[in-house]
């Protein structure tokens, strides 16, 4: 009951409804009060007529007419008033029509609209829905992209990893590669001069030829040279030696190459020295020189055989 009482809680379309069930309504009510003011008028009309006809005394007649009169002026009176209460009535029936007519017509208008809404309504939930579809199919896809995009980046974050421990390994290899490169060239180093130590030393035209470009025009004076003691190999070379300064007009001490031990061997197994190495005589750099240019460097001592200041000694010692 209280929710038909309560009009604030009927919908719109219930409202239209009422308002137009009241209207009518209404206007039957007022077709009805125009036909009995009509009954009534009428009626009274026939009741005057007949009231005209009998007969009366003079004096009945005279208050009968006195009483015609004002029942005639009342009942114009009463005509008059209920035809302007019909005219009233007709103009508000109008009234009422039309405004039932505009209701009619506004209810038609709203029941249109509320049609339109209602397919406008459905068409927005069929896109409504089909968005949704496509949103979750986009997600999906989305999804399915994130898991290719992170199975690619652990796949890339694997390779990277592998190409890091390739890298790590090739530079490992490559250092140990050097590492053995210089171990070879070490050996071959050691080898060669082991073969060096174990060829006998020979002076080579080659050297002659450089050691005579690069003492000429030099001073020149006394040479001696000395071999390691009970050295086959050391006298040799020492031979050689002496060959090549009396060749290039140095003055020899000796014939031979002297015998002597030292416990220092220098690496290209030559030294070179005089009484006086603070003060040494003018050839003993043009023997330094010569011999440099063969490729001997030879060192400097102040242990010598000769005692003459004048004298320069070239000690072979084996190569070290």
């Amino acid at each position: 009951m209280l929710s038909i009482t309560d009009v604030h809680s009927w919908s719109d379309y219930a409202l239209n409804l009422a308002n137009s069930a009241a209207n009518i309504i209404g206007i039957i009510a007022a077709a009805v009060v125009l036909i009995a003011i009509a009954l009534i008028y009428f009626t009274c009309s026939e009741l005057t007529e007949r009231a005209k006809g009998k007969l009366v005394t003079p004096q009945q007649g005279q208050t009968k007419a006195l009483r015609q009169s004002q029942a005639e002026l009342s009942a114009r009176r009463s005509e008059e008033t209920k035809a302007s209460r019909l005219e009233k009535v007709e103009i508000e029936l109008a009234a009422a029509w039309k405004s039932e007519k505009a209701t009619s017509l506004r209810l038609s208008q709203i029941e249109t609209e509320l049609t339109a809404a209602k397919h406008s309504q459905e068409s927005m939930a069929s896109r409504l829905s089909k968005t949704e579809t496509e949103l979750a199919a986009a997600r999906r896809a989305t999804d399915e992209k994130t898991l290719l995009l992170s199975q690619a980046e652990a796949g890339l974050a694997a390779a990277r990893k592998s190409e890091e421990e390739k890298t790590l390994r090739l530079s490992q290899v490559e250092a140990e590669l050097a590492m053995a490169r210089r171990s070879t060239e070490e050996a071959k180093t050691l080898a060669k001069q082991l073969e060096q130590k174990q060829v006998p030393r020979k002076i080579t035209s080659e050297q002659r030829t450089e050691f005579l470009n690069a003492i000429r025009g030099m001073p020149t004076g006394k040479v001696i040279v000395s071999a390691f003691f009970d050295n086959k190999e050391t006298h040799e070379f020492g031979a050689q030696i002496l060959s090549l300064l009396k060749e290039d007009g140095f003055e020899l001490t000796q014939r031979a190459p002297l015998n002597f031990f030292t416990a220092s061997r220098p690496a290209s197994g030559v030294r070179i020295g005089c009484e006086n190495i603070s003060d040494p005589p003018p050839h003993f750099t043009t023997v330094r020189k010569g011999l440099k240019a063969m490729g001997l460097d030879a060192q400097t001592t102040t242990l010598i055989n000769a005692r003459e200041e004048d004298v320069v000694e070239i000690q072979v010692t084996p190569r070290q």
